[in-house]
């Protein structure tokens, strides 16, 4: 297994994965905060298959339900995975 650096995220980071978060989760004009989830950035994540190299955001929302974010290459963060949508 592969250790990752972890850490709490910038201001620049935590405001981009707020953007993304409602993004995702808003249904209308409605915003949502993030402030009160905890929320972790992994540095040098490699998902095995190659399809995702970078940096994570991890949002954990409403008891366990994970949301997973990955960076671009302007900073901005996008969704990955949404770990109860995903579960079999």
């Amino acid at each position: 297994m592969t250790d990752h650096t972890y850490r709490p995220p910038t201001e620049d980071e935590l405001d981009s994965l707020q953007a993304a978060f409602n993004e995702y989760y808003s249904v209308s004009a409605e915003t949502f905060s993030i402030q009160e989830f905890p929320v972790v950035i992994v540095e040098d994540y490699a998902k095995g298959d190659d399809s995702y190299t970078g940096r994570l955001g991890i949002i954990v929302e409403g008891g366990a339900n994970p949301t997973t974010y990955g960076f671009d290459a302007d900073d901005e963060a996008f969704l990955l995975s949404d770990s109860l949508q995903e579960a079999e």
